[in-house]
């Protein structure tokens, strides 16, 4: 039984994806689960990274792109995330964890130079 529910799940998921495809929508990207100790790397190196790891089957143009990102600073409460995509969400995490790692690495470029 287990197996058939979660074919019917996947079936469900896919068919709202194509009705979302179909009414112009992109469908949601499935998040990419990072390996732990990834934060190691520079964060430029990993901004980098991030800007490919947008799936290419998924080409969402760059104006899109910027136009969620003016959305999302005009977004103050954490209470707004609720109503947004699965994309802007994913958007707004990278955001912040890439802000976390910049900040992070201003202090050791800090702490070098003393």
């Amino acid at each position: 039984h287990q197996e058939e529910i979660e074919r019917m799940r996947n079936t469900t998921l896919r068919l709202k994806e194509c009705l979302k495809c179909a009414e112009g929508q992109t469908p949601p990207e499935t998040p990419v689960s990072e390996p732990p100790g990834s934060e190691s790397t520079s964060p430029s190196v990993r901004l980098e990274d991030e800007m490919r790891s947008a799936s290419p089957s998924l080409s969402v143009s760059g104006s899109e792109t910027s136009s969620i990102m003016q959305k999302l600073k005009k977004m103050r409460s954490h209470m707004d995330e609720k109503f947004l995509t699965k994309r802007e969400q994913q958007l707004m995490q990278r955001r912040h964890h890439a802000e976390e790692l910049l900040q992070w690495k201003q202090r050791l470029d800090q702490e070098e130079a003393e």
